[in-house]
Protein backbone atom coordinates (compact mmCIF):
# COMPACT_ATOMS: atom_id res chain seq x y z
CA UNK A 1 0.00 0.00 0.00
CA UNK A 2 1.56 3.21 -1.09
CA UNK A 3 1.11 6.51 0.21
CA UNK A 4 -0.52 8.21 -2.18
CA UNK A 5 -3.42 5.64 -2.41
CA UNK A 6 -6.24 8.31 -1.91
CA UNK A 7 -4.94 10.66 -4.78
CA UNK A 8 -4.80 8.15 -7.05
CA UNK A 9 -8.10 7.00 -6.45
CA UNK A 10 -9.24 9.98 -6.66
CA UNK A 11 -7.42 10.95 -9.53
CA UNK A 12 -9.26 7.79 -11.45
CA UNK A 13 -12.78 8.85 -9.95
CA UNK A 14 -12.97 12.14 -11.08
CA UNK A 15 -11.43 12.15 -14.18
CA UNK A 16 -13.87 8.83 -15.38
CA UNK A 17 -16.47 10.65 -14.08
CA UNK A 18 -16.00 13.83 -15.71
CA UNK A 19 -13.54 12.92 -18.59
CA UNK A 20 -14.13 11.25 -21.91
CA UNK A 21 -13.81 6.87 -22.69
CA UNK A 22 -11.33 7.59 -25.38
CA UNK A 23 -8.90 4.84 -27.66
CA UNK A 24 -5.32 5.08 -26.46
CA UNK A 25 -2.98 3.40 -29.42
CA UNK A 26 0.28 2.55 -28.97
CA UNK A 27 2.62 1.68 -31.75
CA UNK A 28 4.04 -2.06 -31.01
CA UNK A 29 7.70 -3.12 -31.28
CA UNK A 30 9.17 -4.79 -34.83
CA UNK A 31 9.17 -8.00 -34.56
CA UNK A 32 12.42 -10.07 -35.88
CA UNK A 33 11.17 -13.14 -37.93
CA UNK A 34 14.98 -14.65 -37.88
CA UNK A 35 17.38 -13.50 -35.32
CA UNK A 36 20.64 -13.47 -38.06
CA UNK A 37 18.85 -10.97 -40.08
CA UNK A 38 17.75 -8.20 -37.62
CA UNK A 39 17.44 -5.55 -39.96
CA UNK A 40 14.54 -7.43 -42.03
CA UNK A 41 11.48 -6.60 -39.15
CA UNK A 42 7.78 -6.73 -39.64
CA UNK A 43 5.33 -4.31 -38.12
CA UNK A 44 3.75 -5.81 -35.10
CA UNK A 45 -0.41 -4.89 -35.20
CA UNK A 46 -0.86 -1.75 -32.85
CA UNK A 47 -2.11 -2.03 -29.38
CA UNK A 48 -5.03 -0.34 -28.50
CA UNK A 49 -6.63 0.24 -24.81
CA UNK A 50 -9.49 2.16 -23.59
CA UNK A 51 -8.48 4.98 -21.29
CA UNK A 52 -10.20 8.30 -19.72
CA UNK A 53 -9.11 11.29 -20.49
CA UNK A 54 -10.66 14.84 -19.20
CA UNK A 55 -10.19 17.54 -21.97
CA UNK A 56 -10.13 20.64 -19.94
CA UNK A 57 -12.29 23.66 -21.64
CA UNK A 58 -10.34 26.95 -22.40
CA UNK A 59 -12.66 28.84 -20.30
CA UNK A 60 -11.60 26.32 -17.25
CA UNK A 61 -7.70 27.82 -17.70
CA UNK A 62 -7.02 31.12 -15.86
CA UNK A 63 -4.48 32.21 -17.92
CA UNK A 64 -6.56 31.67 -20.73
CA UNK A 65 -9.04 34.12 -19.88
CA UNK A 66 -6.02 36.73 -19.39
CA UNK A 67 -5.54 36.77 -22.86
CA UNK A 68 -8.77 35.86 -24.12
CA UNK A 69 -9.55 38.35 -27.16
CA UNK A 70 -5.88 39.21 -27.68
CA UNK A 71 -3.72 38.19 -30.49
CA UNK A 72 -1.57 35.68 -28.69
CA UNK A 73 -2.00 32.00 -29.99
CA UNK A 74 -3.85 29.94 -27.28
CA UNK A 75 -2.33 27.04 -27.78
CA UNK A 76 -2.68 23.39 -28.02
CA UNK A 77 -4.97 20.72 -26.81
CA UNK A 78 -4.47 19.06 -23.32
CA UNK A 79 -5.63 16.48 -21.52
CA UNK A 80 -5.64 14.58 -18.06
CA UNK A 81 -5.22 11.27 -17.64
CA UNK A 82 -5.10 8.98 -14.18
CA UNK A 83 -2.54 6.58 -13.70
CA UNK A 84 -2.39 3.83 -16.23
CA UNK A 85 -0.91 0.39 -16.60
CA UNK A 86 1.68 1.10 -19.08
CA UNK A 87 4.00 4.00 -20.05
CA UNK A 88 2.17 6.27 -22.79
CA UNK A 89 4.85 7.59 -25.09
CA UNK A 90 5.44 10.20 -27.71
CA UNK A 91 4.34 8.20 -30.86
CA UNK A 92 1.44 7.16 -29.62
CA UNK A 93 -2.23 8.54 -30.59
CA UNK A 94 -5.45 9.26 -28.94
CA UNK A 95 -8.68 9.03 -30.95
CA UNK A 96 -11.68 10.54 -29.31
CA UNK A 97 -15.48 9.45 -29.20
CA UNK A 98 -16.14 11.73 -31.94
CA UNK A 99 -13.46 9.73 -34.09
CA UNK A 100 -10.79 12.35 -33.31
CA UNK A 101 -7.14 11.22 -33.76
CA UNK A 102 -4.74 13.57 -31.61
CA UNK A 103 -1.03 12.95 -31.48
CA UNK A 104 0.92 13.57 -28.69
CA UNK A 105 3.09 16.28 -28.34
CA UNK A 106 4.32 16.44 -24.81
CA UNK A 107 3.76 14.19 -21.89
CA UNK A 108 4.41 15.04 -18.50
CA UNK A 109 3.21 12.92 -14.83
CA UNK A 110 2.59 14.00 -11.51
CA UNK A 111 4.73 11.22 -9.74
CA UNK A 112 5.60 12.21 -6.06
CA UNK A 113 8.08 9.63 -4.13
CA UNK A 114 7.79 7.22 -7.61
CA UNK A 115 3.79 6.71 -7.23
CA UNK A 116 2.47 7.86 -10.97
CA UNK A 117 -1.25 9.84 -9.83
CA UNK A 118 -1.46 11.62 -12.94
CA UNK A 119 -0.24 12.43 -16.92
CA UNK A 120 -0.57 15.37 -18.21
CA UNK A 121 -0.96 15.61 -21.89
CA UNK A 122 -0.88 17.68 -24.61
CA UNK A 123 -1.50 17.10 -28.38
CA UNK A 124 -0.66 18.90 -31.61
CA UNK A 125 -2.64 20.60 -33.37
Amino acid sequence: MGVFDRQIATATRVIKAKGELCQWQSAAAPVIADPTKPWIATQAAPVNRLVSILFPTSSSDPLLKLIAGSSIEQGKSKGLMAAVSFVPQLTDTVTRTDGTVLAINKLDQLKPNGQSILWYLEFKQ
